[in-house]
Protein backbone atom coordinates (compact mmCIF):
# COMPACT_ATOMS: atom_id res chain seq x y z
CA UNK A 1 0.00 0.00 0.00
CA UNK A 2 1.47 3.32 -0.92
CA UNK A 3 2.14 5.40 1.77
CA UNK A 4 0.39 9.16 1.96
CA UNK A 5 0.37 11.33 4.92
CA UNK A 6 -2.61 12.31 6.92
CA UNK A 7 -3.32 15.79 5.13
CA UNK A 8 -1.53 18.30 3.05
CA UNK A 9 0.97 20.88 4.67
CA UNK A 10 -0.20 24.58 3.75
CA UNK A 11 2.44 26.81 3.06
CA UNK A 12 1.08 28.91 5.82
CA UNK A 13 0.63 25.97 8.66
CA UNK A 14 -0.06 27.71 12.13
CA UNK A 15 0.28 31.07 11.16
CA UNK A 16 -3.63 31.63 11.67
CA UNK A 17 -5.51 32.08 14.70
CA UNK A 18 -2.52 31.79 17.88
CA UNK A 19 -4.68 33.75 20.70
CA UNK A 20 -3.67 37.30 20.98
CA UNK A 21 -2.84 36.04 24.94
CA UNK A 22 0.08 33.97 23.44
CA UNK A 23 1.63 36.78 20.91
CA UNK A 24 2.06 38.64 24.21
CA UNK A 25 4.28 35.67 25.90
CA UNK A 26 8.05 36.23 26.10
CA UNK A 27 10.61 33.22 26.15
CA UNK A 28 10.21 32.15 29.95
CA UNK A 29 7.24 32.73 30.06
CA UNK A 30 6.36 30.64 27.15
CA UNK A 31 8.48 27.53 28.54
CA UNK A 32 6.83 28.08 31.93
CA UNK A 33 3.63 27.90 30.83
CA UNK A 34 4.37 24.75 28.88
CA UNK A 35 5.91 22.93 31.93
CA UNK A 36 2.93 24.21 34.19
CA UNK A 37 0.69 22.45 31.77
CA UNK A 38 3.26 19.00 31.44
CA UNK A 39 3.57 18.60 35.11
CA UNK A 40 5.50 14.96 34.23
CA UNK A 41 7.62 17.50 31.92
CA UNK A 42 7.32 14.22 29.07
CA UNK A 43 7.69 17.33 26.73
CA UNK A 44 4.49 17.46 24.57
CA UNK A 45 0.43 18.03 25.32
CA UNK A 46 -2.30 16.12 24.99
CA UNK A 47 -6.03 18.03 24.42
CA UNK A 48 -7.07 18.28 27.67
CA UNK A 49 -3.29 19.78 28.87
CA UNK A 50 -3.13 21.61 25.89
CA UNK A 51 -6.51 23.42 27.04
CA UNK A 52 -5.67 23.66 30.37
CA UNK A 53 -2.88 26.11 28.84
CA UNK A 54 -4.91 27.63 26.71
CA UNK A 55 -7.00 28.34 29.76
CA UNK A 56 -4.22 29.57 32.09
CA UNK A 57 -3.03 32.00 29.22
CA UNK A 58 -6.24 33.46 28.07
CA UNK A 59 -7.47 33.37 31.74
CA UNK A 60 -10.67 31.26 30.88
CA UNK A 61 -11.37 33.38 27.56
CA UNK A 62 -11.72 30.12 25.35
CA UNK A 63 -14.02 27.26 24.75
CA UNK A 64 -12.95 23.54 24.60
CA UNK A 65 -14.11 23.14 21.36
CA UNK A 66 -12.27 26.07 20.03
CA UNK A 67 -8.87 24.62 21.65
CA UNK A 68 -9.59 21.27 19.97
CA UNK A 69 -9.60 22.98 16.95
CA UNK A 70 -6.71 24.59 17.50
CA UNK A 71 -5.08 21.25 18.83
CA UNK A 72 -6.28 19.47 15.17
CA UNK A 73 -4.55 22.17 13.21
CA UNK A 74 -1.90 21.72 14.81
CA UNK A 75 -1.04 17.80 15.27
CA UNK A 76 -1.11 17.56 11.37
CA UNK A 77 0.11 13.71 11.12
CA UNK A 78 -2.58 12.65 13.94
CA UNK A 79 -0.32 12.18 16.33
CA UNK A 80 -2.52 12.73 19.41
CA UNK A 81 0.00 15.09 20.55
CA UNK A 82 2.00 18.99 20.24
CA UNK A 83 5.78 19.26 21.57
CA UNK A 84 6.93 22.24 23.19
CA UNK A 85 9.17 23.06 20.47
CA UNK A 86 6.25 22.81 18.31
CA UNK A 87 4.54 25.18 20.65
CA UNK A 88 7.22 27.37 20.50
CA UNK A 89 7.08 27.43 17.13
CA UNK A 90 3.37 28.40 16.76
CA UNK A 91 3.68 30.81 19.73
CA UNK A 92 6.13 32.98 18.37
CA UNK A 93 5.22 32.51 14.52
CA UNK A 94 8.76 31.05 13.70
CA UNK A 95 9.86 29.17 10.67
CA UNK A 96 10.00 26.03 13.11
CA UNK A 97 6.74 24.77 13.28
CA UNK A 98 6.09 24.18 9.33
CA UNK A 99 9.66 23.18 8.78
CA UNK A 100 9.14 20.33 11.50
CA UNK A 101 5.87 19.27 9.90
CA UNK A 102 7.87 18.78 6.95
CA UNK A 103 10.62 16.78 8.69
CA UNK A 104 7.75 14.36 10.13
CA UNK A 105 6.54 14.42 6.79
CA UNK A 106 10.00 13.11 4.97
CA UNK A 107 11.20 11.06 7.70
CA UNK A 108 10.12 7.87 6.27
CA UNK A 109 12.58 8.40 3.46
CA UNK A 110 15.73 5.69 2.81
CA UNK A 111 18.44 7.52 1.98
CA UNK A 112 19.92 5.28 -0.24
CA UNK A 113 16.90 4.95 -2.06
CA UNK A 114 16.93 8.33 -2.84
CA UNK A 115 19.96 8.75 -3.54
CA UNK A 116 19.67 5.75 -6.50
CA UNK A 117 17.00 8.22 -7.54
CA UNK A 118 19.17 11.39 -7.40
CA UNK A 119 21.79 9.37 -9.80
CA UNK A 120 19.20 8.19 -12.17
CA UNK A 121 17.97 11.94 -12.67
CA UNK A 122 21.36 13.99 -12.30
CA UNK A 123 24.35 11.57 -13.45
CA UNK A 124 26.36 8.55 -11.77
CA UNK A 125 28.29 9.56 -8.77
CA UNK A 126 26.46 13.09 -8.82
CA UNK A 127 24.48 13.78 -5.00
CA UNK A 128 23.79 17.61 -6.01
CA UNK A 129 20.45 18.56 -7.46
CA UNK A 130 19.15 21.96 -8.83
CA UNK A 131 15.93 23.05 -8.15
CA UNK A 132 14.19 21.43 -11.24
CA UNK A 133 15.71 18.30 -10.89
CA UNK A 134 15.05 18.70 -7.26
CA UNK A 135 11.08 18.49 -8.27
CA UNK A 136 11.51 15.67 -10.18
CA UNK A 137 12.91 13.95 -7.42
CA UNK A 138 10.27 14.96 -5.01
CA UNK A 139 7.66 13.92 -7.22
CA UNK A 140 8.88 10.32 -7.41
CA UNK A 141 10.06 10.16 -3.81
CA UNK A 142 7.10 11.96 -2.21
CA UNK A 143 4.01 11.55 -4.72
CA UNK A 144 1.96 13.88 -2.65
CA UNK A 145 3.69 17.02 -2.27
CA UNK A 146 2.59 19.87 -3.75
CA UNK A 147 5.33 21.85 -6.37
CA UNK A 148 4.90 24.99 -4.35
CA UNK A 149 6.08 22.88 -0.92
CA UNK A 150 9.02 21.50 -2.81
CA UNK A 151 10.30 24.58 -4.19
CA UNK A 152 9.53 26.04 -0.65
CA UNK A 153 12.03 23.67 0.94
CA UNK A 154 14.97 23.62 -1.53
CA UNK A 155 14.70 27.64 -1.19
CA UNK A 156 14.79 27.08 2.64
CA UNK A 157 17.65 24.60 2.70
CA UNK A 158 19.75 24.99 -0.56
CA UNK A 159 19.15 28.76 -1.02
CA UNK A 160 19.83 29.56 -4.73
CA UNK A 161 22.33 26.70 -4.52
CA UNK A 162 22.44 23.54 -5.35
CA UNK A 163 21.05 20.76 -3.35
CA UNK A 164 23.05 17.90 -1.86
CA UNK A 165 21.20 14.83 -0.93
CA UNK A 166 23.09 14.09 2.29
CA UNK A 167 22.23 17.84 2.91
CA UNK A 168 18.88 17.27 2.63
CA UNK A 169 19.25 14.22 5.04
CA UNK A 170 20.91 16.08 7.43
CA UNK A 171 18.19 18.22 7.42
CA UNK A 172 15.82 15.62 7.63
CA UNK A 173 17.50 13.87 10.81
CA UNK A 174 18.89 16.82 12.66
CA UNK A 175 18.87 14.21 16.05
CA UNK A 176 21.95 12.60 13.52
CA UNK A 177 23.66 15.52 14.16
CA UNK A 178 26.06 16.03 17.55
CA UNK A 179 24.45 19.38 18.14
CA UNK A 180 21.07 18.67 18.35
CA UNK A 181 19.12 15.75 19.69
CA UNK A 182 15.64 17.04 18.94
CA UNK A 183 13.63 13.40 18.04
CA UNK A 184 12.04 13.39 14.87
CA UNK A 185 8.39 11.74 14.88
CA UNK A 186 7.57 9.55 11.36
CA UNK A 187 4.40 10.34 9.88
CA UNK A 188 1.58 7.32 10.04
CA UNK A 189 1.24 5.07 7.41
CA UNK A 190 3.25 2.13 5.48
CA UNK A 191 5.35 2.85 2.84
CA UNK A 192 6.83 2.40 -1.15
CA UNK A 193 10.34 1.25 -1.14
CA UNK A 194 11.02 4.50 -0.31
CA UNK A 195 9.70 4.16 3.19
CA UNK A 196 9.85 1.23 4.64
CA UNK A 197 11.13 2.22 8.35
CA UNK A 198 9.52 1.48 11.77
CA UNK A 199 8.89 4.02 14.02
CA UNK A 200 11.02 5.03 16.31
CA UNK A 201 11.50 23.67 33.21
CA UNK A 202 12.26 26.10 31.97
CA UNK A 203 11.53 27.56 35.86
CA UNK A 204 14.03 30.21 35.38
CA UNK A 205 16.96 31.55 33.05
CA UNK A 206 19.62 29.81 35.43
CA UNK A 207 18.04 26.59 35.73
CA UNK A 208 16.34 25.02 32.71
CA UNK A 209 14.95 21.54 32.92
CA UNK A 210 16.90 18.46 30.63
CA UNK A 211 14.94 17.33 27.81
CA UNK A 212 15.44 14.78 24.72
CA UNK A 213 13.82 17.34 22.60
CA UNK A 214 16.06 20.00 21.36
CA UNK A 215 14.25 22.96 20.01
CA UNK A 216 15.09 23.83 16.44
CA UNK A 217 12.92 27.84 17.08
CA UNK A 218 15.94 29.97 16.07
CA UNK A 219 16.06 28.00 12.19
CA UNK A 220 16.58 30.49 9.79
CA UNK A 221 16.66 29.39 5.35
CA UNK A 222 19.78 28.94 3.94
CA UNK A 223 22.27 31.77 4.16
CA UNK A 224 20.31 33.88 6.71
CA UNK A 225 21.79 34.48 10.04
CA UNK A 226 19.39 34.73 13.58
CA UNK A 227 19.96 38.20 14.12
CA UNK A 228 19.79 39.48 17.44
CA UNK A 229 18.85 43.19 18.52
CA UNK A 230 20.51 44.15 21.70
CA UNK A 231 19.10 47.92 23.57
CA UNK A 232 22.03 49.06 25.38
CA UNK A 233 23.68 52.17 27.10
CA UNK A 234 26.28 54.00 25.83
CA UNK A 235 29.08 52.75 28.13
CA UNK A 236 27.77 49.14 27.69
CA UNK A 237 29.62 48.71 23.76
CA UNK A 238 33.33 47.43 24.96
CA UNK A 239 31.55 44.10 26.82
CA UNK A 240 28.92 43.51 24.17
CA UNK A 241 32.02 43.19 21.40
CA UNK A 242 33.27 41.14 24.16
CA UNK A 243 29.84 39.29 23.34
CA UNK A 244 29.63 39.34 19.82
CA UNK A 245 33.31 37.72 19.48
CA UNK A 246 32.21 34.86 21.23
CA UNK A 247 28.95 34.46 19.36
CA UNK A 248 31.31 34.47 16.03
CA UNK A 249 33.73 32.26 16.96
CA UNK A 250 30.96 30.08 17.85
CA UNK A 251 28.46 30.39 15.60
CA UNK A 252 29.93 31.78 12.56
CA UNK A 253 29.39 35.27 10.84
CA UNK A 254 27.06 33.25 8.23
CA UNK A 255 24.49 32.19 11.61
CA UNK A 256 24.67 35.02 13.74
CA UNK A 257 24.14 38.95 13.22
CA UNK A 258 24.00 41.22 15.96
CA UNK A 259 22.01 44.70 15.62
CA UNK A 260 22.46 47.12 18.51
CA UNK A 261 20.22 50.30 19.34
CA UNK A 262 22.01 52.50 21.82
CA UNK A 263 19.75 54.44 24.27
CA UNK A 264 21.70 57.37 26.13
CA UNK A 265 18.94 56.68 29.13
CA UNK A 266 20.61 53.39 29.97
CA UNK A 267 23.10 52.66 31.59
CA UNK A 268 26.66 50.68 31.33
CA UNK A 269 23.89 47.49 30.96
CA UNK A 270 21.38 45.71 28.24
CA UNK A 271 18.18 46.81 28.40
CA UNK A 272 16.25 44.07 25.93
CA UNK A 273 17.53 41.34 23.83
CA UNK A 274 14.91 40.08 21.27
CA UNK A 275 15.67 37.42 18.72
CA UNK A 276 14.26 39.11 14.98
CA UNK A 277 12.28 36.18 14.22
CA UNK A 278 8.77 35.41 13.31
CA UNK A 279 7.09 37.83 15.71
CA UNK A 280 9.67 38.72 17.52
CA UNK A 281 11.14 36.44 20.65
CA UNK A 282 11.83 38.45 23.59
CA UNK A 283 14.77 37.16 25.59
CA UNK A 284 15.35 39.85 27.83
CA UNK A 285 13.53 43.16 28.99
CA UNK A 286 14.98 44.96 32.29
CA UNK A 287 11.97 46.78 33.05
CA UNK A 288 9.69 43.74 33.35
CA UNK A 289 11.98 41.11 33.82
CA UNK A 290 14.74 41.98 36.51
CA UNK A 291 12.23 41.61 39.85
CA UNK A 292 11.58 38.28 39.02
CA UNK A 293 14.52 37.02 37.31
CA UNK A 294 18.84 37.13 37.59
CA UNK A 295 20.02 39.69 35.49
CA UNK A 296 22.03 37.89 32.90
CA UNK A 297 23.85 40.87 32.08
CA UNK A 298 25.21 41.65 35.73
CA UNK A 299 28.55 40.94 34.45
CA UNK A 300 30.22 39.85 31.27
CA UNK A 301 31.24 36.35 31.88
CA UNK A 302 27.72 35.10 32.77
CA UNK A 303 26.16 37.44 29.61
CA UNK A 304 28.50 34.91 27.57
CA UNK A 305 27.34 31.86 29.05
CA UNK A 306 23.57 32.92 29.01
CA UNK A 307 23.41 34.04 25.18
CA UNK A 308 25.30 30.86 24.13
CA UNK A 309 23.17 28.67 25.95
CA UNK A 310 20.14 30.16 24.67
CA UNK A 311 21.67 29.90 20.85
CA UNK A 312 23.15 26.53 21.58
CA UNK A 313 20.07 25.17 22.78
CA UNK A 314 17.87 26.32 19.60
CA UNK A 315 19.72 26.40 16.78
CA UNK A 316 20.19 23.26 14.39
CA UNK A 317 24.08 23.71 14.05
CA UNK A 318 27.15 22.44 14.88
CA UNK A 319 29.16 24.53 17.51
CA UNK A 320 33.13 24.61 18.82
CA UNK A 321 32.67 22.49 21.66
CA UNK A 322 34.21 24.58 25.00
CA UNK A 323 36.50 23.54 28.10
CA UNK A 324 33.97 23.80 30.37
CA UNK A 325 33.58 26.03 33.80
CA UNK A 326 31.76 26.80 36.59
CA UNK A 327 27.91 25.54 35.51
CA UNK A 328 25.26 28.07 36.20
CA UNK A 329 22.48 25.90 34.14
CA UNK A 330 22.23 22.45 32.28
CA UNK A 331 23.04 24.18 29.17
CA UNK A 332 26.48 23.77 27.45
CA UNK A 333 28.84 26.54 28.83
CA UNK A 334 31.30 28.86 27.11
CA UNK A 335 34.43 29.85 28.85
CA UNK A 336 34.26 33.80 29.39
Amino acid sequence: MEYTPAREIPCNFGQHNVPEALKELNYWSALDIFDVADPLQQGFLGKVTFFNLLSCVTRGDITRLHSDRLFDELDFDQSGRIDKADFLGWTFGTHSLYFSALRRRLAHLQEHAVMRLCHSISAPGNASLDKHQFRELMSKAEKTMTREVVDLLFGFIAGKGKLDIGKLFAWIHPERRGSCTRVVRPAHGPSDPLSPVSPTSHSNMNAMNASPLRSLLFETPANEPVILEFTIGPKFHTSLAGIKKILYDQFGYSHVAVRTVTDPSIGNTCDRLIVKLGRGILLWDRPSMVRFRDDPFSDDGKAKEWIFAVLAENMPIDFKPQRKTRRHSAHPIVSA
